[in-house]
């Protein structure tokens, strides 16, 4: 019989090989050490694994990928805490930082855990799982994640401004708000123009319209948006136009029906005010201080022209009626009005 001592295993620590001559067998025995834990993570038969990509999944979706932890020492090996990874990433069973949900793996044991990813929003998404153990020289084992959210993303415009999903203020500066129109001859049309901000594209999923509108009937959709739209910055615009019936405040609300999954329908408040009266017209400030005003018809032509009278300069002059609520300019007929009159 005999016994040599070498690394046959390349390991760097010396194991046993034997030649035995009454049972005609040649064995070899692995050094082990002085035992120990020793962990290992394992994913689909793959072992020692430290990273792990998801790939593109579609936001408001969930994707998950299981793993196993083994014990390939022997002596119990205990997690302690797994740890570090945040929304959009989640892992089950838990195992915090006490001591009731550790993982206690027997020698040769395994124990296997889940781990997810579910985005919410449009990106690129990273993070690293850290598994802390009783293991000597990977007490800290890490996993790298890595996972891409991908979908449509919509968003609504007016006047060039982003009109956030439901939005209940109305303003001027992005259209939600139609100002004053007059109610007998007045109606106010504004063009919104929605955006797909996504990497995929966007379809409007209202029938037979795309665009909806509730509440005060005054508003209407008199040009519907195109569908599907173009991810990564693609457009298509629709039209409302407010036509006041009476002479009031009124309100309604836009809706859009769309794939985007977390803004599903897009809605927003608009408004509008009906009124008897428009905006002032300015005809002259060519007068000083003036004091009186009429209106008759001073050059026969069938519409009411303007006179004024103004004190400081002593002058009454006229302004012709050009139709459609237009004067012509300033045409004196004295400055001497102050010694006319006296």
């Amino acid at each position: 019989m005999s016994v040599y001592a070498c690394d046959l295993d390349g390991d760097g620590d010396n194991d046993v090989l034997s030649a035995s001559a009454h049972d005609d067998k040649i064995a070899w025995y692995e050094n082990l050490g002085p035992g120990g834990p020793e962990i290992d993570v394992e994913r689909d038969g793959t072992d020692d694994v430290h990273a792990h990509s998801f790939g593109a999944v579609e936001v408001g979706q969930s994707i998950s990928q299981e793993f196993t932890v083994r014990n390939e020492g022997n002596v119990v090996l205990v997690v302690t805490m797994a740890a570090g990874l945040d929304n959009p990433f989640g892992i089950s069973p838990l195992n915090g930082s006490g001591g009731t949900d550790d993982w206690v793996i027997l020698a040769g044991g395994i124990q296997t855990f889940e781990v997810s990813f579910s985005p919410d929003t449009l990106g690129d998404y990273s993070d690293t799982l850290v598994l802390t153990s009783n293991d000597s020289d990977e007490g800290s084992y890490q996993i790298g994640f890595t996972g891409t959210a991908t979908g449509p993303e919509i968003e609504v415009l007016g006047n060039s401004q982003l009109i956030l999903d439901g939005d209940t203020t109305p303003s001027l500066s992005d259209h939600t708000d139609f100002g004053s129109v007059n109610v007998a001859s007045g109606s106010v049309t504004r063009t919104f123009t929605i955006r797909n901000m996504g990497t995929e594209g966007l379809n409007l999923t209202g029938s037979p319209d795309r665009v909806v509108i509730s509440g005060s009937s005054d508003f209407t959709v008199t040009q519907q948006p195109a569908s599907p739209v173009a991810a990564y910055g693609g457009t298509t615009t629709f039209e409302i136009t407010f036509d006041p019936s009476s002479y009031e405040t009124k309100t309604a609300t836009v809706s859009i029906a769309n794939n985007d999954s977390d803004e599903n329908p897009y809605d927003f408040v608009i408004q509008g005010t009906g009124m008897l009266f428009g905006t002032q017209q300015v005809i002259s400030t060519q007068t000083d201080r003036a004091n009186s005003v009429y209106s008759c018809d001073l050059d026969g032509d069938g519409d009411n022209d303007v006179l004024s009278a103004s004190a400081y300069d002593d002058k009454i002059a006229w302004y012709e009626n050009l139709g459609g609520g237009t004067f012509g300019a300033q045409q004196i007929i004295s400055t001497q009005a102050y010694t006319e009159l006296a």
